[in-house]
């Protein structure tokens, strides 16, 4: 679980190992809904065999997603791939939780008075 605030983007990535060819269509997602589309990139695939998908969330997503995700900080991203191998299918996913933190300064109490003699 890694700490993430609203008012910075942040990255999420997805190592995918072990492929014979390049992985397209890495689908992310998260339980949390809101109004702008979560999507990421499927990334290149290495000499090695691993390729990288990654998901960038922007601050204005972060905020959606903390507001959204009402009192619970917790966001879990779910990356999945799906093989498929004649006649079936496999489905691989890995996931990650962040917490999502809105910092904000408040002023207590809300008005005083001062007097200066």
């Amino acid at each position: 679980t890694k700490t993430v605030y609203t008012v910075d983007d942040h990255t999420i990535s997805c190592l995918i190992k072990d492929t014979i060819a390049q992985v397209s269509g890495v689908v992310w997602s998260t339980a949390t809904k809101i109004e702008d589309t979560i999507s990421g990139s499927d990334g290149t695939r290495a000499e090695d065999g691993s390729q990288t998908s990654t998901l960038k969330l922007t601050s204005s997503q972060l905020a959606a997603l903390r507001t959204a995700g009402g009192s619970n900080p917790a966001h879990t991203f779910t990356c999945k791939i799906t093989i498929k191998a004649k006649p079936t299918s496999t489905d691989f996913t890995a996931t990650q939780t962040i917490n999502i933190y809105n910092p904000a300064v408040a002023i207590s109490p809300t008005s005083s008075y001062v007097f200066s003699m």
